[in-house]
């Protein structure tokens, strides 16, 4: 039987997960617009570009930093911490993507959903944090 302090832990890592997951399809997506989509041909292109990886750059410890705390026994404030410096880059990372020239309206519909998924693992995540 599951007690409730069990069932708190499975969905506070469940939603962490989903960002997680969210990052993993960011940078699917991140990767396969940069190489359909990249240009060189203009100084704002190429910086463009750059800030692409800068930010694809912040991702990788920001999701090991929130994976690194999900391990029981879980401190809420910290997990809490973790999981908005995710979203963060993540939301971060769209909004930039969204304005560049490495997406168009063909990739719109990946960005929205990217979008609503961050936010929706962020909001049900928030939700189980005791008041900090």
């Amino acid at each position: 039987m599951i007690n409730s302090g069990q069932k708190w832990n499975k969905n506070v890592i469940q939603y962490c997960l989903g960002l997680i997951k969210c990052s993993k399809s960011l940078l699917k997506k991140t990767k396969s617009a940069v190489k359909t989509n990249g240009n060189c041909e203009s100084e704002e292109c190429i910086s463009q570009l750059d800030d692409v990886a800068d930010r694809v750059e912040r991702l990788s410890p920001v999701v090991d930093d929130l994976a690194s705390c999900v391990y029981p026994p879980l401190n809420s404030s910290v997990v809490h911490e973790k999981a908005l410096e995710l979203g963060r880059v993540n939301r971060e990372l769209l909004d930039f993507l969204r304005h560049s020239h490495v997406t168009g309206e063909d990739d719109k519909k990946w960005l929205d959903f990217l979008v609503k998924a961050n936010s929706h693992n962020l909001i049900k995540l928030t939700s189980l944090m005791p008041l900090l």
